[in-house]
């Protein structure tokens, strides 16, 4: 167990990133957007750090939607503000849910379309395809930062396969 120190550490590690989001690069053009999961039992506190990061950017266009319910609501929302913070909780029931075989066809594709824009921060991005060109979008250097937390058991079910190998977490 790391503890909170830790937790207090990856948040701080979300804010700046955010904040640094679109302006700070190193030479191949790897961004500072982060994805990144606190893991730990029900009421140990992982949920102060999210609250601290709302407080602070609250009224800024960095503070983004806690969930996506599709990829076209990812790739909108990064359209208005090329760079957010989102801070799901219980973010293993939202990736059970975006990793199941019923989101990989109904084409819904929120985990596709957050990964796609986590790749394509040193490029323009155009997520969607549309018969009606006007409705067709592309994001200039999308910097996508997400500070989730949920517990143990719930993120261990929703992860099969390799998408345990593309997250950082922090045990409590």
């Amino acid at each position: 167990s790391r503890g909170l120190g830790d937790v207090y550490k990856r948040q701080a590690l979300c804010l700046e990133s955010v904040i640094t989001g679109r302006k700070v690069q190193d030479y191949r053009g790897t961004r500072t957007n982060l994805f990144t999961i606190c893991v730990g039992p029900s009421g140990v506190g992982k949920d102060l750090p999210r609250k601290l990061n709302r407080e602070l950017l609250q009224g800024t266009p960095l503070e983004g939607p806690e969930k996506f319910f599709s990829g076209t609501g990812v790739s909108a929302a990064l359209e208005q503000n090329p760079a957010l913070l989102c801070q799901p909780d219980e973010v293993g029931i939202f990736l059970r849910s975006a990793c199941s075989e019923q989101a990989k066809t109904s084409g819904n594709g929120v985990a596709a379309a957050m990964m796609t824009a986590y790749s394509s921060a040193d490029t323009i991005w155009t997520p969607d395809g549309y018969a009606n060109a006007d409705r067709s979008i592309s994001v200039n250097q999308p910097h996508l930062v997400m500070y989730g937390s949920t517990t143990g058991p719930v993120l261990y079910e929703a992860l099969s396969g390799g998408e345990a190998a593309n997250l950082s977490l922090i045990h409590i």
